[in-house]
């Protein structure tokens, strides 16, 4: 959820550029305060921490960026990307966050899939290790970016087909939370690429589309978590009923896919 306002300046010039840029970073940052002073006043921060972690965590770096660009821009670049790194593992955080809240009821889906996303992002932080200990810190985190957000829809995409097929019920809450990640994580990757398949001068047209998807994401969140609304409560026999029939067999094929990744890490 990182707007990255002052890594633009780096490379935009002229006022107009600069303000292009500076508004909508100073109106997500300002939703993004709004979300957080919300929470604390009606309790939405104890229900909801990994999000809200996130974006204290993402609104205290920005501001962070923007001190050290405007007083010692030397050092800016460094920060960004040891910022970036922070900002990225705890994403991570809201999608099991996410998993964890969604399946509150459904104890032994729970149990699979939060094993699997906790399998998923040791797998990737082992990539980022051997991948910042060999080669440039930079691009590794750039890696470690593309690669975090791709599994990251992936999951929640898996996760809004077990909802949809097993017809899960989702307070207002933790649906805006859904929608919103889901349509930053999902922009952010489309940007990435495109800017990746396109090259740097597409960056001018890019960024206002990324901007403005983070904008939007801020105010879906500002209208779904203005009041405390939690999920209903269930019958989670039917699921987990299901979930013992495929479970032994989905074990034993994510047991021997694990072991083929380590095996690749490692060789």
């Amino acid at each position: 959820m990182s707007v990255r306002f002052p890594l633009l300046l780096v490379s935009i010039k002229g006022e107009d550029s600069q303000l292009r840029v500076y508004l909508p970073w100073m109106a997500t940052l300002g939703l993004y305060g709004l979300l957080i002073g919300v929470s604390l006043c009606k309790g939405l921060y104890r229900r909801y921490p990994g999000f809200y972690f996130y974006l204290t965590l993402t609104t205290s770096l920005e501001l962070l960026r923007f001190y050290v660009y405007t007083f010692d821009a030397q050092d800016y670049l460094s920060l960004y990307w040891w910022t970036q790194f922070l900002i990225v593992a705890a994403g991570f955080g809201v999608t099991w966050e996410i998993f964890g809240l969604t399946l509150r009821y459904y104890s032994g889906v729970r149990r699979f899939a939060r094993g699997v996303v906790t399998f998923v992002f040791s797998v990737l932080a082992v990539q980022f290790a051997v991948s910042a200990v060999t080669g440039n810190f930079t691009k590794s985190v750039m890696g470690l970016q593309r690669n975090m957000h791709a599994v990251e829809v992936t999951l929640l995409l898996s996760l809004v087909m077990l909802i949809i097929y097993y017809g899960i019920l989702l307070g207002r809450n933790l649906f805006g939370i859904i929608l919103g990640y889901g349509l930053y994580l999902t922009s952010n990757m489309a940007m990435l690429t495109l800017h990746t398949v396109l090259g740097p001068t597409a960056q001018y047209w890019l960024d206002p589309l990324r901007q403005g998807c983070e904008i939007l994401a801020a105010l879906i969140w500002c209208v779904t978590l203005w009041q405390v609304h939690p999920n209903p409560i269930p019958d989670a026999r039917e699921l987990d009923a299901d979930y013992d029939v495929w479970a032994t067999r989905t074990a034993n094929v994510f047991a021997r896919t694990r072991a083929a990744i380590m095996r690749m890490l490692t060789a």
